[in-house]
């Protein structure tokens, strides 16, 4: 029997209970009661009679699978004759055809674009073996405030007591040079401890893994990348046991990278895994470990959340000032771990912004659909007359709604991938690395579910009314050329239009009216003239006395340039976060808090950022070698710690909190305070200033500054470059204002507002389109009606302003609608407002009169033309 005969006999074996298979053994029954009867008749008994009844009909089952082929067949042949008039329907009115599918289509593309970034971030699990048996382990403070990730010596007390995991690990990214000499280029990569490819279950295609002692010694060993194994070495797997240069240092290759290995946050083509070698101190209270595990295969949640709480519970009896009550290990998800919160609440209300456009969409292409089938009340009354049932009416419109909807959806399928490319293209980064977005099952099953959704809908939303439509009164209708049906449902569709754009729309207004207030904030330092240049990736052969000096050299060469004012070197510019960290004051011990902004600066740090200083003094050439440390603070650190007293000559204690020093000894400061620095906004142009201190630059600092320049900015940047080459021509540096960095810092809430505006701003159109369509229609149908009017003295402004008024009434209840319906919701864009209320009437006002204008000129032009209408030549057409 071939696979097909044998799908088919089980799937009429599963049906036999329904309608063709009662059919089916009814009139069987009867052919055989009918043959028992003539064979009583000839004089057989009656056992002797259904034997040879049996006989001569034949095998039943056969004849079963003959009619349910039969019955099959006819389904296909209808199915096909339906899916090909529809396609001649939407042939032969080309206009409907192409606006109710690009209106349909731009929907579920962009839909469809959304929820695969959402999909990608959000929804998709850890591209590794049983990922739900793979968590990230982080930290609770009492205040509630969580972190998903350890101290060194969190990490390895879990890793000794814990009972339920598999295995465990703990890993950084980082960015290493691959090679020697002008080949060599910057590649990202993962530093790892523990049990790392036991946790993610993926080995090693090639070799092996790293060995305990090479994890504990930091041996001088690497792992490769499959990308980079092939593309630098030529897939040649004799590599293994050879010496590779990274960063300088000649390292042996031990395994190679599988090309399916995924590990967010890790680059997609992650080039190299080298060993971290983890130093636990329990005064170094800083959660800089990223860890991970893995659960035993089986293990329940009830026995995973017992054995964090036995953990917790452990470590707080073995070193309870390192864990006091209301503080406790927590796991979280791959997404809890990896996506910030923040980037969270966006996708999601931009999916759901999207979702309103798709519904806006939808009932525009509704709209469409029912005017068509008003217009086809003759053609489904002829095919009722001559024996079409509704049932069979009914299956052959949700066929034509299924195929615009299926033509749609396809076409929106390749928009999304347009869309997606874009949206990564504009998006900030703020993205988490590693996360390959893109089309898979489940975006397909989305866009599937969406037209199969949406066709089925517009099947019955247009074929109800008109299969209620009488016979008699269909023929009628479709005698006089018109019918007046439908103009409720299109009206009411009109009304949900209104209704959703006006949400959409308030919320673009609010977040436009912020975005206005926050390119109007002072940052508190002047960015018009200064320009920062980022030297970019040092070699690997500089140490911090090489990287020291090669920073003096060039703030010396920098003063020297004809045009620049002053220069001063930072870790990293304003509204770049920088580091946090925990200080106190002998004082007040009580109010120490652990996240002071911490940034090392050298002298004209302020006057170059043009940065007033409200007591003391700047920081000189003496302070960097002086014996005694020195610190600058900010009004806020005075305000917070000594409620705005002058805090000149005060000391402060850096790494200091809780009556102990909570840091390892080479980050403990008990420092001198010689000025008190004006507010900036760090970390933010949308958050208040947080107290900060400024310390000098150290010569063995370990990262490598930027230098910021004041001066003729459009003249310098070229300059600035050639000086850094002339230093060292190895270098990258990027050269670029400080303005640009300014605008950098607000790129979130500004792609925010330009997705949700463009949302609103589509939504809108398409609203206006509807109001459009639907008086357009309203006055066709009522031509002769209008015509009367005329006739009878009605003035044609008073014709007008009847249909305008008419189309003002619907959306001003659906803007009502609406209205609410977004201050019910307006606290989901409470987080992305600045300096406006998410109930502002005013902008809440200005939104409205933005849709009634739109709503306005939609119904003006119709109107207009309903105007111009010839009484005689209407009443002659009729």
């Amino acid at each position: 029997m071939s696979l097909r005969a044998w799908w088919t006999r089980l799937g009429g074996s599963l049906r036999r209970g329904d309608a063709l298979e009662r059919d089916m053994d009814q009139e069987m029954r009867f052919h055989l009661d009918m043959a028992m009867r003539r064979n009583v008749e000839r004089g057989m008994t009656a056992s002797d009679a259904a034997r040879q009844a049996k006989l001569t009909f034949g095998s039943a089952e056969a004849f079963r699978e003959d009619a349910r082929d039969a019955h099959r067949a006819r389904l296909a042949e209808s199915l096909i004759a339906d899916i090909r008039y529809a396609v001649r329907g939407l042939r032969q009115s080309p206009s409907f055809a192409v606006a109710a599918i690009l209106t349909l289509a731009i929907g579920i593309g962009s839909s469809t674009a959304m929820f695969t970034v959402t999909n990608a971030l959000l929804l998709r699990p850890m591209p590794v073996p049983r990922p739900d048996d793979v968590t990230y382990l982080g930290w609770v403070w009492r205040k509630g405030n969580e972190i998903p990730s350890l101290t060194a010596f969190q990490y390895e007390f879990v890793r000794d007591h814990s009972r339920a995991f598999e295995a465990l690990a703990t890993y950084g990214t980082a960015e290493l040079q691959l090679g020697d000499g002008p080949a060599s280029q910057p590649l990202g990569g993962l530093r790892v401890s523990g049990d790392f490819f036991g946790v993610i279950g993926i080995p090693p295609r090639l070799g092996r893994a790293f060995d305990a002692r090479e994890l504990q010694t930091d041996a001088p060993v690497v792992i490769l990348g499959d990308s980079v194994w092939r593309a630098r070495f030529g897939a040649d797997s004799g590599i293994l046991g050879r010496q590779v240069h990274v960063d300088g240092e000649s390292r042996t290759v031990v395994g190679i990278l599988p090309p399916e290995f995924r590990f967010p946050p890790a680059p997609l083509n992650t080039a190299f895994l080298v060993p971290l070698l983890v130093r636990a101190n329990p005064a170094d209270e800083g959660h800089n470990s990223d860890v991970i595990g893995r659960f035993r295969d089986g293990t329940p949640p009830a026995a995973r959340a017992a054995d964090v709480q036995a953990l917790t519970d452990a470590f707080r009896a073995a070193h309870p000032a390192l864990a006091p009550e209301g503080e406790r290990f927590k796991l979280f998800t791959h997404t809890e771990a990896n996506v910030a919160g923040t980037v969270r609440h966006t996708l999601w209300v931009l999916l759901g912004a999207v979702t309103l456009v798709l519904l806006i969409a939808c009932a525009n292409t509704a709209t469409l659909l029912v005017a068509r089938a008003w217009g086809r009340q003759r053609e489904i009354a002829v095919r009722a007359s001559i024996g079409a049932g509704r049932t069979r009416i009914l299956r052959q419109l949700v066929t034509e709604g299924l195929v615009l909807s299926g033509v749609a959806a396809a076409i929106g399928v390749l928009l999304s991938i347009v869309a997606v490319r874009v949206f990564v293209a504009l998006s900030p980064s703020v993205l988490p690395a590693g996360i390959d977005i893109g089309i898979d099952a489940r975006v397909l099953g989305y866009a599937i579910a969406a037209s199969a959704v949406t066709g089925v809908l517009f099947g019955l939303a247009t074929g109800m009314p008109a299969v209620r439509t009488g016979l008699h009164s269909a023929l009628l209708a479709g005698a006089r050329g018109a019918s007046t049906g439908g103009t409720r449902v299109r009206e009411a569709l009109v009304f949900f239009q209104t209704a959703v754009a006006v949400i959409l729309l308030a919320g673009a207004t609010l977040l436009a009216a912020s975005f206005a207030r926050l390119i109007r904030v002072d940052p508190g330092f002047e960015a018009d003239r200064v320009i920062a240049v980022k030297l970019g990736r040092l070699p690997p052969d500089y140490d911090p006395a090489r990287r020291s000096a090669l920073v003096d050299r060039l703030l010396e060469r920098t003063r020297a340039l004809p045009g620049v004012e002053r220069v001063a070197a930072a870790p990293n510019p304003p509204l770049e976060r920088g580091m946090n960290f925990p200080v106190d004051v002998p004082e007040r011990p009580e109010r120490a808090i652990g996240l002071v902004e911490l940034r090392h600066v050298s002298p004209d740090y302020l006057a170059t950022l043009g940065i007033p200083v409200r007591g003391g003094r700047d920081f000189d050439a003496r302070d960097a070698s002086a014996t005694e440390p020195v610190a600058i603070v900010n009004e806020a650190f005075a305000r917070h710690f000594w409620d705005g007293m002058p805090g000149t000559g005060r000391a402060i204690r850096i790494g200091h909190m809780r009556n102990r020093w909570i840091v390892g000894p080479a980050a403990r400061r008990e420092t001198r305070v010689i000025g008190v620095a004006a507010d900036i906004h760090e970390i933010g142009l949308d958050r208040p200033a947080r107290p900060t201190v400024l310390i000098p630059l150290p010569h063995d600092s370990g990262r490598t500054p930027i230098l910021l320049v004041r001066g003729a900015a459009p003249v310098l940047i070229d300059a600035l470059r050639n000086a850094v080459l002339a230093e060292e021509p190895r270098l990258v540096p990027t050269v670029e204002p400080l303005s640009s960095v300014v605008s950098r810092s607000i790129a979130a809430p500004r792609f925010r507002t330009l997705l949700v505006g463009s949302f609103a701003v589509f939504a809108l159109l398409l609203a206006g389109i509807g109001i459009y369509g639907v008086i357009a229609s309203v006055i066709q149908q009522r031509h002769r009606e209008i015509g009367i009017r005329l006739a009878l003295g009605a003035t044609r402004a008073s014709v007008s302003a009847a249909v305008v008024r008419r189309c003002l009434v619907n959306v001003a209840a659906g803007a009502g609608v609406g209205l609410v319906g977004f201050l019910a919701a307006r606290q989901v864009l409470g987080s992305w407002l600045y300096g406006v209320s998410p109930g502002d009437p005013r902008v809440l006002a200005a939104a409205i009169a933005i849709l009634a204008a739109v709503a306005l000129l939609a119904s003006w032009i119709p109107a207009r033309r309903a105007a111009r209408i010839d009484p005689v030549v209407a009443l002659r057409l009729e």
